[in-house]
């Protein structure tokens, strides 16, 4: 078979063409890093070419293709939309002249999700990949599109869990992974060259001509590391009392753009602090906000530590917090530590679309009013997770859409082969 892979994010699959012994594999990037790499021959789609092609007109969706860059950059429609039409041509050619097969791609790029919508437009089988859920030995994938947008959440509200009956052997193993894991880790690590000013600024240099790229201001990533070294954030063995976890997502986070409702990231923190400080003395607990550790460097948030709000290190793991006996739930817009928290029996409250957002799970916030989250705050309190439902909607998923993998390690032959068989041959 001839399979045609978008190269947008991940490496993963550069390495399928050397192991693979069944299978032809293409390779389309909008991302120059890709073209450089001298393992395979990648082909670069220019979206910024676009001045000869402005007259052209999308068949599909253009602006679901481009939702995340078109938040960031309201003003650029017309240029998106003439880039969206190049991107649908371009693949169409691509998949006739190459007699493609197959259509491998991620969901958040423009190039990516248009590759999607082209696949099923030409009838042709198409599979989209993202990080898995139980990391960090997973990949998730989907004939449909990620997270929120999956063919697994459109049937997630017809679900039963009375009438699951899989073993749950594995999320058994799992969670006991969970429950004794004490991570520790330095900031360094985490970030590795992103702690590097000097990589930085040449990074942004090397991808200078992707099209939707998110580039922060400099001034904001000076003052995020200005604001990290001066600020005295609490440690693990300050957690004394009861709390409820708030973990952050990156604020340029492509679930939060394509499955949440407020824009930007910090109107979630401004309405998740604003309705706990409604119900402090209500629910008597604290509230512990921990920014992601890939934000540290590159985003400001304020950090007033009154009225019971505390700002954990951000390198503190998740894991270790949802251990600590005083975490009595979580609060995400659609993270993976959501399903962590739900496995570790703690209660969780969804602000936004969420693969694991079933109402026999978690609570799940219908509107974004502070009353609103205020009551649903109070009843983080009283609530009990069914750990019966939990194992069984854990079991399903990673039965349903993970696979065995690491989307950031390089593949071996066994695991290339296993890929292929279960989705592609």
């Amino acid at each position: 078979m001839n399979i045609l892979i978008i190269l947008n994010h991940f490496s993963y699959f550069i390495y399928f063409s050397k192991l693979s012994q069944q299978n032809r594999y293409f390779y389309l990037s909008g991302r120059r890093k890709f073209t450089r790499n001298s393992d395979i021959s990648t082909q670069y789609i220019n979206e910024r070419s676009l001045k000869e092609n402005n007259h052209l007109i999308p068949k599909g969706d253009w602006e679901n293709y481009y939702k995340i860059f078109l938040l960031y950059n309201q003003s650029s429609w017309k240029q998106v939309r003439s880039a969206a039409a190049y991107v649908e041509n371009y693949l169409e050619d691509f998949i006739c002249n190459k007699k493609i097969n197959f259509v491998i791609s991620g969901g958040s790029t423009g190039i990516e999700r248009c590759a999607l919508t082209i696949a099923r437009t030409m009838k042709i089988p198409a599979l989209c990949v993202w990080e898995g859920y139980f990391r960090p030995d997973t990949i998730s994938v989907d004939p449909r599109g990620m997270n929120a947008e999956s063919m697994f959440f459109a049937g997630l509200k017809h679900l039963k869990f009375s009438q699951i009956y899989n073993s749950c052997n594995l999320i058994n193993s799992y969670l006991e992974t969970l429950k004794t894991k004490q991570i520790i880790q330095s900031l360094y690590k985490i970030q590795n060259g992103k702690f590097n000013l000097l990589y930085q600024l040449r990074n942004r240099w090397q991808d200078r001509e992707d099209f939707e790229r998110i580039r922060l201001p400099y001034y904001s990533q000076f003052t995020a590391r200005l604001v990290y070294y001066c600020h005295q954030y609490k440690d693990l063995n300050d957690l004394r009392e009861p709390f409820i976890f708030f973990p952050l997502q990156t604020h340029t986070d492509s679930n939060i753009f394509l499955n949440g409702s407020l824009f930007p990231y910090d109107k979630y923190i401004d309405l998740v602090v604003k309705a706990f400080h409604a119900v402090m003395r209500k629910i008597k607990c604290k509230l512990v906000i921990k920014e992601h550790p890939f934000d540290v460097f590159r985003k400001y948030y304020p950090k007033e530590e009154n009225k019971g709000t505390i700002w954990i290190r951000p390198e503190e793991s998740c894991i270790n917090i949802l251990n600590n006996e005083n975490c009595i739930g979580t609060i995400v817009v659609n993270s993976t530590t959501g399903l962590e928290s739900m496995l570790l029996r703690k209660p969780v409250l969804v602000l936004g679309k969420s693969i694991y957002a079933h109402s026999d799970l978690t609570l799940i916030a219908k509107d974004m009013s502070v009353d609103h989250i205020s009551n649903k705050l109070i009843e983080i309190r009283s609530t009990v997770l069914n750990d019966d439902y939990v194992k069984k909607f854990a079991s399903y998923l990673y039965e349903t859409t993970q696979f065995p993998g690491n989307l950031n390690l390089i593949p071996i032959s066994r695991e290339v082969e296993l890929f292929e068989n279960t989705f592609i041959n």
